[in-house]
C-alpha cells in the first residue's frame, strides 16, 4: 500500500471524527418544561398563556420556540422562559402547543377552549296565566350544539329542558309551568344551566326578570261596549278589563287613510281613562283632514323599556268630521277668456284636491262686483253680458255642506277692449304618426310678446268646462314669441287645451281655449244639418212620387166600361122560420130533356123559388121531355153562347145580399153535341161551397154516361135522389129517360 493510499484513509478517518463531534454537540441537552394556564381549560373570549423552559440547563433560552399546528408563535422571554399569551381564546375542541429546542420537538401541552354561560337576552312572557314561554341565545358555538344542553328553572315553578328553536338558528326555547301566585310576583328568578358533554361539566347562571317585562296585555274577550265620537276624537270602552286597569299602559294608534294622497299617521299616546274598576276607556284624536276615511289599528304595552306589545286590536274605520274647505281654488294665471260673439267672459281655476274638500257637496262661489257667475262648473265659471270697457276683480271661494272656505282667491281681468289684440286665435290640431301638432295664429299685438304657456288635460264631456273632474292640468312654457306651433309626442285627440300669450308687462289678453266637447257639438250640429238636408231631399222625392201616382190614378179613373143589359135585379128572401135549401139560387132547367127532333139554341133558365123547394121532392120521379123550345134557329159556328147575342132577359138574383151565380151555359161542340161544362163552386146560404152540378160524361159510343149521384140534403136534412140522366143516341140526339120499373 503506497503513501497515497495511506494519506486518503487518514483523511477519511479525520472527517468521520469531525462529523461525530458535531453531532454530539447538536443533540438536545434541554429538559423542557411546558405548561398552560388554568390547567389547559380556557373560556371563550378569555385570556390564556403557554410557557416553555429548560429545567436545570444552562442552555441558551433563545433556542426555545413554541409552535401551534406547525406555526411558530410570537413569544416573549422572561426569567429564562419562553411565554406565549392568547388575548381572546376562540372555542375549539383541543389545541396542542409544542416546545422546540434547536429544531427538535421536546414537549407539548393540550388546551381546551369552551363557552362560558353568560346569557343576557333571556325573555319570558305570560301567554297564559300559569305558563311562561322563554327564549334566549345559546352560549356555545354551532359546532358544539350536539354536545351541549340547557335547562331553565323558575323559583315559582318547575325546571324544564330547553329545545332548539327551529325558526331561528342559535335560539333556545323553554316552556315553564308556574304556580298561581307567580302572576302576582313583581320579580321572577330563573336558574339557567349549561351542560357540556365534551368537557364533562356544567355552568349555572341566575337571572332575574321583572313582571312587567313578561306581561302581555290581553284585549278583553268582549267587544268594546261602545265606540263614540265626541268632538274631534273617537273613544273606545272595554268592560271586564281588570288586568289592563292594573297597569300603566302606553298606546300606539296607527291611522291608515283610504285616500292615497294622505300620508299615514302613527301616534303614541299614554294612559286611558279608568272610569271604574271594570271599564277601561281610551280616546284618540282625529287627524286634521275633514270628512276622510281612515283605518285604525291599536296596540298597547306597559309603559317602560323592554316590555311586550299586545297584538293589534281588530282594525276598524272612522270618518273624520266634516269642516269647511281647507282653502279656495287657485286661478290659472291670466285664466280668463272672452267670447266676442256672445259677450261672455269665462274664468278658469285649478280645482281643489279631494284631500282639501273636508266635506261633501263641494262647489265654488264665483263673484264679480257682487254679481254671481251665470254658470259655474268644477273648473270654470261664465259671466254673461260682460262689459268690455271696464276692468274687474273676480273672486272665488270653495264651499261644502259646512260652509265656504275662510279665504278666497282673486283674478284681475283688464278691460277687454284694451287687450283684445293680445289674444291668440285659430287654435288647431294636426294628428300624424301618433303625434299631434298644435298650431295657432299670433296675437295682433306682438311688441312685448316673449312666449306662450300651453295648458292641457283630459277632456270633459260637459259643454263649457275645461278639463275632466279629478284630473291634473299640465303646462309648458315656450320662450319664443315668434313660435306658432308645438308638437306633442303623443296624440292629443281627447285633450282640452288652452294657450296664453305672455307679455313682458304682465298684461295679457287672456287664454284661448279649444274644448273637445265644443268640437263634438259643432260636428254633431254639422252632421245634423246634413241629415236635415238629406231628409228634405227625400221628402221632396216622396212628394213628387205621390203627385205622379195621383195623376196616374186620376187618368185611370176616366176609363169607361160598356156592359150589355143584364135585366132587372130581383131579390129572393128566404123565410126566417125555415132553413133555406142548399140549392137556393141555383138555376134549374124547366124541361130537363131535349126533343130528339130539335136543336137547342137557347134555353130559359129559372131560379129555384121557395115554392119549388116545397114541390121538389114530389117532382123528382116525373119524366118530362123537352117539347118547348125558345127558338128553332141553327146554332152558330161558335161552341159558346155569347152574352151580347143572347136575348133571354137574364136576371141577377140576390140571396142574403149577395149576387147569385149566373145560369149555366150549354156548350155545343162542332157536331152539335152538348159539351160538359166546367164545374162551378156555388156558395149556399150558410157560406159553404155546394158541390158542382152534374157532369155529362160521354162514352166511347157517344152516349152520355151517368154521373155519380149527388148527395144533396133537402129541407128535412135528408138526402134527395139524384136528378134524371140524359142519354144520347147514336145519331147525337137525346133519348128520353127509360120508364120507371
Amino acid at each position: 500500500m503506497g503513501w497515497r493510499t495511506s494519506w486518503l484513509i487518514l483523511k477519511l478517518m479525520l472527517l468521520t471524527l469531525a462529523t461525530a463531534t458535531a453531532t454530539a454537540n447538536d443533540s438536545p441537552s434541554c429538559q423542557a418544561v411546558v405548561w398552560a394556564s388554568n390547567d389547559g381549560k380556557w373560556s371563550v373570549g378569555g385570556t390564556g398563556q403557554v410557557s416553555c423552559a429548560c429545567d436545570g440547563s444552562d442552555g441558551d433560552v433563545r433556542d426555545l420556540k413554541l409552535k401551534l399546528s406547525g406555526n411558530t408563535l410570537v413569544t416573549e422571554i422572561a426569567n429564562n422562559t419562553v411565554l406565549y399569551t392568547e388575548p381572546s381564546a376562540t372555542e375549539t375542541v383541543q389545541n396542542e402547543y409544542e416546545c422546540w429546542w434547536k429544531g427538535y420537538p421536546l414537549e407539548s401541552v393540550k388546551v381546551m377552549v369552551f363557552a362560558v354561560l353568560n346569557v343576557t337576552d333571556l325573555s319570558c312572557r305570560f301567554d297564559v296565566r300559569d305558563k311562561l314561554n322563554c327564549s334566549f341565545t345559546r352560549a356555545d358555538g354551532e359546532e358544539f350544539h350536539e354536545v351541549t344542553r340547557y335547562q331553565l328553572g323558575v323559583a315559582s315553578g318547575r325546571t324544564s329542558l330547553c329545545t332548539a328553536d327551529k325558526s331561528e338558528v342559535g335560539r333556545m326555547h323553554c316552556t315553564l309551568e308556574t304556580t298561581g301566585y307567580a302572576y302576582d310576583l313583581p320579580i321572577q328568578t330563573f336558574t339557567l344551566t349549561m351542560i357540556s358533554d365534551r368537557v364533562g361539566g356544567m355552568q349555572t347562571q341566575v337571572i332575574e326578570l321583572p313582571f312587567d317585562s313578561m306581561y302581555v296585555p290581553k284585549w278583553p274577550s268582549s267587544e268594546p261596549s261602545r265606540r263614540t265620537v265626541a268632538g274631534n276624537q273617537t273613544c273606545l270602552a272595554w268592560e271586564n278589563a281588570q288586568e289592563l286597569l292594573k297597569r300603566d299602559l302606553e298606546w300606539v294608534v296607527e291611522l291608515r287613510p283610504r285616500l292615497p294622497g294622505i300620508p299615514p299617521l302613527n301616534r303614541t299616546l299614554t294612559g286611558g281613562e279608568k272610569t271604574d274598576q271594570r271599564i277601561l276607556t281610551f280616546c284618540f284624536p282625529h287627524p286634521p283632514q275633514g270628512f276622510q276615511v281612515f283605518g285604525v289599528r291599536l296596540k298597547c304595552h306597559i309603559k317602560g323599556n323592554n316590555t311586550i306589545w299586545s297584538e293589534y286590536y281588530p282594525e276598524f274605520e272612522i270618518t273624520t268630521n266634516a269642516t269647511v274647505p281647507a282653502r279656495p281654488p287657485q286661478f290659472i294665471p291670466h285664466g280668463f277668456s272672452f267670447d266676442q260673439d256672445n259677450d261672455e267672459l269665462t274664468v278658469f281655476w285649478f280645482p281643489l284636491d279631494e284631500i282639501d274638500h273636508n266635506g261633501p257637496n263641494l262647489s265654488y262661489d264665483v263673484f264679480w262686483n257682487g254679481q254671481e257667475a251665470s254658470q259655474t262648473y268644477s273648473r270654470s265659471a261664465t259671466f254673461t253680458n260682460w262689459d268690455v270697457s271696464q276692468p274687474a276683480n273676480i273672486t272665488v271661494r270653495s264651499r261644502n255642506n259646512k260652509g265656504a272656505s275662510v279665504d278666497s282667491s282673486w283674478l284681475w281681468v283688464p278691460a277687454i277692449s284694451d287687450v283684445a289684440k293680445r289674444r291668440a286665435s285659430h287654435l288647431r290640431y294636426h294628428h300624424a304618426n301618433g303625434s299631434t301638432s298644435f298650431a295657432w295664429d299670433q296675437p295682433e299685438e306682438t311688441d312685448l310678446l316673449f312666449g306662450y304657456t300651453i295648458y292641457w288635460c283630459n277632456a270633459s264631456d260637459t259643454l263649457g268646462q275645461f278639463c275632466q273632474d279629478g284630473v291634473s292640468t299640465y303646462n309648458i312654457s315656450l320662450d319664443d314669441g315668434e313660435r306658432q306651433e308645438y308638437t306633442f309626442s303623443s296624440s292629443m285627440a281627447l285633450q282640452d287645451i288652452a294657450l296664453e300669450p305672455m307679455y313682458s308687462d304682465h298684461v295679457s289678453g287672456g287664454i284661448s281655449v279649444r274644448l273637445v266637447a265644443v268640437e263634438k257639438k259643432e260636428i254633431e250640429a254639422f252632421t245634423l244639418r246634413k241629415a236635415r238636408i238629406l231628409e228634405g231631399i227625400g221628402a221632396l222625392l216622396v212628394l213628387g212620387l205621390v203627385i205622379m201616382t195621383a195623376k196616374k190614378l186620376r187618368k185611370m179613373n176616366d176609363i169607361e166600361v160598356d156592359l150589355p143589359y143584364m135585366g132587372e135585379i130581383s131579390r129572393l128572401e128566404p123565410k126566417s122560420e125555415s132553413k133555406p135549401s142548399p140549392r137556393v139560387g141555383v138555376p134549374r132547367i124547366s124541361n130537363p130533356y131535349y126533343d130528339p127532333k130539335t136543336t137547342i139554341v137557347d134555353i130559359e133558365l129559372q131560379p129555384l123559388t121557395e115554392v119549388d123547394q116545397e114541390r121538389e121532392p114530389q117532382e123528382q120521379g116525373k119524366e118530362e121531355s123537352f117539347t118547348e123550345v125558345a127558338a128553332q134557329t141553327e146554332p152558330e159556328s161558335s161552341s159558346h153562347v155569347r152574352m151580347d147575342t143572347c136575348n133571354p132577359s137574364p136576371r141577377i138574383n140576390l140571396n142574403n145580399g149577395y149576387v147569385m151565380a149566373p145560369p149555366p151555359r150549354i156548350n155545343l161542340n162542332s157536331n152539335g153535341h152538348v159539351m160538359e161544362s166546367t164545374p162551378r163552386l156555388i156558395p149556399n146560404n150558410e157560406g159553404y161551397i155546394n158541390p158542382p152540378p152534374p157532369r155529362l160524361n160521354l162514352s166511347n159510343n157517344g152516349y152520355v154516361m151517368p154521373s155519380p149521384p149527388r148527395i144533396m140534403p133537402n129541407n128535412d136534412e135528408y138526402v134527395n135522389p139524384p136528378p134524371p140522366r140524359l142519354i144520347q143516341r147514336s145519331d147525337g140526339y137525346i133519348n128520353p129517360p127509360p120508364p120507371k120499373r
